[in-house]
């Protein structure tokens, strides 16, 4: 019922783009800010775990003024990525220390500059099996989804080709040691590249 009534909602946004006369210079895009796991791994709603069914959501993106756009694409894209995107639309020049990357590449050939994404998660209040609030961040790459929790020993690496389900927990295999130290070494580079620099110092105390 809620799904039919977002697609409901959705027609009347268009109709109302096609009455306006519209419809043929709007950008039109549709997503969400999370999926719910809606009884994935035993689990309801949304969580501090990361599965694919809670951080992979739809994004349709719909520029008339692109003549040939790709139908489907599976390039990494983060929402930190359309605000630069709409800038970009709207001959804007994004500001200074902005963290997004314009999808404007992907919707032309399916291309895009990402080869992962960081995704941050912070809670006010235990939730599931944590005695504290949990924080988390998770790197995701076209093969692996790494998640590291702070206060806890425990962490989740899973090989999104060999295993799409996200079923085997390769965190304490011995076997993916490398790869969960490249993986962590990847992480730890993003979040040094996101930290905000602006405003830059002008001059040394």
């Amino acid at each position: 019922g809620m799904i039919s009534h977002i697609d409901d909602a959705i027609g009347l946004v268009r109709v109302q783009l096609e009455a306006s006369g519209l419809a043929d210079r709007a950008v039109q895009i549709f997503t969400s800010d999370h999926g719910d796991l809606l009884g994935d791994h035993g689990l309801m709603l949304k969580g501090p775990l990361h599965y694919q069914s809670l951080i992979k959501v739809a994004c349709i993106v719909n520029d008339p003024r692109i003549a040939s756009q790709v139908p489907k694409s599976d390039a990494l894209c983060s929402s930190v990525d359309l605000g630069v995107s709409i800038l970009e639309m709207a001959e804007v020049d994004a500001h200074h220390g902005v963290q997004g990357i314009s999808l404007l590449p992907c919707l032309v050939d399916g291309s895009h500059a990402r080869d992962a994404l960081l995704i941050e998660d912070e809670y006010q209040s235990p939730v599931l099996c944590f005695d504290q609030a949990p924080r988390l961040r998770t790197l995701v790459t076209a093969r692996y989804r790494l998640t590291v929790f702070a206060d806890v020993e425990w962490g989740e690496l899973y090989d999104l080709q060999a295993d799409p389900g996200e079923v085997c927990n390769l965190w304490s295999d011995a076997n993916q040691a490398q790869v969960r130290a490249e993986l962590m070494q990847v992480l730890t580079r993003e979040l040094i590249r996101l930290a905000d620099r602006s405003p830059r110092p002008r001059s040394l105390a």
